[in-house]
């Protein structure tokens, strides 16, 4: 059963909201990583001071992603947990986190041109069933006072998103990557600044088009594995790839774009043929793609992005369902 959240406002307000309505999950999620309560009385040293506020990436989170960090203080508000504990949870870029946590599980993803009724883009993304059963994912309804309403696949405690699409026909979603460097590497490198995973939300809620979400997303402070997908209702595409504080963007054309599976070189098949040739020909539907990829050890849940359609589609082994903003 899905939970349906709506979120309203300004960000405080809209976090507070969630806070409210998943406490249960928020606080079982916060006590993992920092058992901190929230203290009773408000105060502003809420995002000024603490063991992750005050210095490293918590405060480079809150200097540089100011509403979503407003959005995290009422989350931790609304859900009577310290703001620490949403801080670190929103830090972590797969640095000891189980191989269930959705945040840095393996993944798929593809943006295919030509796959809808309208000829236009869709991007389609994996989540794993051991992350569904374990971590409670919810379909969120953002509506800011200022920017562009969206709707998104997120967990309890998370006000950025894994996916989502907006109002304006921007499709976004992030793909963790494998490997991670040393420690001593990730301080040379920068790790103060926030993951890739604050991007999503920052460019659903700001944006319209893929070409000012890509200039945004390169100049963005940010250290991580993962690689964000854009794209939007004018068949526009873009890939940006983060390695750790190393970025490179891509646009794509005509042909499909995957991370986290090959399709070119005839790696993939599909009935004897290149799962690319399939695609492009059209002998192959987006879930048949997928499903190819997914290889040996098949991820039967997608979520699918249509930005032309301001849609976001659920394909899942037990539930299928479909929400247009």
């Amino acid at each position: 059963m899905w939970t349906i959240l709506d979120a309203e406002g300004h960000p405080r307000d809209m976090g507070e909201a969630q806070g409210r309505q998943l406490a249960l999950q928020i606080q079982e999620h916060a006590r993992a990583v920092d058992g901190f309560r929230r203290a009773r009385i408000p105060s502003l040293r809420g995002l000024t001071f603490g063991s992750r506020r005050g210095t490293g990436v918590g405060r480079e989170m809150i200097r540089h992603y100011t509403h979503l960090a407003e959005r995290m203080d009422g989350l931790a508000r609304g859900a009577g947990v310290s703001i620490d504990s949403i801080l670190a949870l929103h830090a972590r870029d797969g640095e000891g986190t189980q191989a269930s946590d959705p945040t840095s599980c393996k993944a798929t993803a593809l943006s295919v041109m030509g796959q809808n009724e309208e000829g236009g883009v869709t991007l389609a993304r994996s989540l794993s069933e051991g992350s569904m059963a374990n971590q409670g994912f919810c379909i969120r309804k953002s509506r800011p006072a200022v920017g562009f309403a969206s709707v998104e696949i997120v967990l309890p405690w998370m006000c950025a998103s894994l996916a989502g699409v907006n109002q304006a026909g921007l499709a976004a979603c992030i793909v963790p990557a494998a490997g991670q460097l040393s420690q001593d590497q990730a301080d040379q490198d920068g790790f103060l600044d926030p993951p890739p995973l604050l991007l999503v939300q920052e460019c659903l809620q700001r944006f319209e088009s893929v070409e000012t979400a890509q200039d945004w997303a390169m100049s963005r402070p940010a250290w991580g594995h993962a690689t964000l997908l854009l794209a939007d209702a004018e068949g526009d595409r873009v890939q940006v790839q983060y390695e750790g504080g190393q970025r490179c963007d891509q646009r794509a054309l005509d042909e499909p774009v995957w991370i986290g599976a090959s399709a070119s070189d005839g790696e993939l098949l599909l009935g004897g043929k290149p799962l690319q040739d399939a695609l492009l020909s059209g002998e192959a539907d987006i879930v048949q793609a997928l499903e190819v990829a997914a290889g040996e050890t098949p991820v039967e849940n997608w979520v699918l992005l249509q930005p032309g359609r301001r849609a976001l589609e659920w394909r899942g082994q037990n539930s299928h369902f479909r929400i247009e903003i």
